[in-house]
């Protein structure tokens, strides 16, 4: 997993500082495309915990990484809105938790933000981890994974056009079709660092959003570790018969948070010696003390900056 290819860099979409705010929502998303960048990540989350701080302790997630304190757009929703104001850049959703929604409904979606975007859509989807969110949602978490496998090819046959009748544990179809169905379907791309979710990748995705245990590549300690977990993919990718430089790899930084743009153009260069496709900045300002959209606006900037200095951006 080492020969490098070219890098695609892109931002992940503030949501925590513009959810409810269209002009910022606008804002942003002119500024990714207007800097030249490549691509926009929209993360995922339906609903929030609200956990009381001396809540007993849960068995799976003593404390969700996310709460009702954390807001966050629809993905599919947002991608919608984010065609409409821009014309060239790829709105990736990254990641929906595909199990915990029809996934009919799903390809109806897709299919029209792809329709609306002009193919710029690229779906990334994952099994999930939140099972307060899958309770909410009246699904069942503990299958999440096999149901997915079976929602990918739904998802596919239902966007060929197809004809589908379904018959498994999850879903009892009559013969339906989609239409429209979209000219260029969604590339698919599978999340998760479990050998499931690697596989799941190699052989129903287009690419995959792993699981990295770093948050950005600041010393040879990290590279190391991404290293080992992309070793794991091209051991999973040989036993699937798969090689795994056919497929995307997205990653994600918060480089440009620590470090500004000297910094990340630094990180780019590692990122794209380690063989990765993709790699999408953070750029929220939550962590300071007074954020705002300007804030947001300047890191989207360095985010350019650094890519140009890097010599992965035109």
């Amino acid at each position: 997993m080492t020969a490098p290819r070219a890098l695609r860099v892109g931002v992940v979409f503030p949501s925590r500082l513009a959810a409810a705010d269209r002009a910022q929502l606008r804002a942003v998303l002119q500024a990714i495309e207007r800097e030249g960048l490549d691509h926009v990540v929209f993360y995922d989350h339906v609903v929030g915990a609200d956990l009381a701080p001396d809540a007993a302790p849960r068995p799976r997630w003593p404390r969700p990484p996310y709460t009702r304190h954390d807001p966050f757009q629809d993905p599919l929703v947002l991608a919608a809105f984010a065609a409409a104001c821009t014309e060239r850049i790829e709105l990736v959703t990254g990641v929906l938790v595909l199990p915990q929604r029809p996934v009919a409904l799903v390809a109806r979606q897709a299919a029209d933000v792809s329709i609306l975007s002009g193919g710029r859509l690229r779906l990334g989807v994952a099994a999930g981890f939140n099972d307060l969110e899958f309770a909410a949602l009246g699904q069942c978490f503990h299958d999440r994974g096999a149901r997915l496998d079976a929602q990918l090819d739904l998802l596919r046959a239902l966007w060929r056009g197809e004809v589908v009748t379904a018959d498994d544990r999850w879903h009892r179809w009559p013969p339906v079709a989609l239409n429209p169905a979209p000219v260029a379907p969604p590339e698919v791309w599978v999340a998760g660092g479990s050998t499931a979710a690697m596989r799941r990748a190699l052989t129903r995705g287009a690419g995959w959003f792993p699981a990295f245990r770093v948050s950005a590549l600041r010393d040879p300690d990290a590279v190391a570790v991404v290293r080992g977990q992309l070793d794991d993919f091209a051991a999973v990718a040989r036993g699937a018969g798969v090689e795994p430089t056919s497929i995307g790899i997205q990653a994600r930084t918060t480089g440009v948070v620590h470090g500004g743009a000297s910094a990340l153009a630094e990180e780019l260069a590692r990122w794209t010696a380690l063989g990765v496709s993709h790699v999408a900045a953070v750029v929220d300002p939550r962590d300071l003390e007074a954020p705002t959209l300007d804030a947001a606006l300047e890191r989207i900037a360095a985010v350019a900056t650094a890519a140009r200095a890097a010599g992965v951006q035109p």
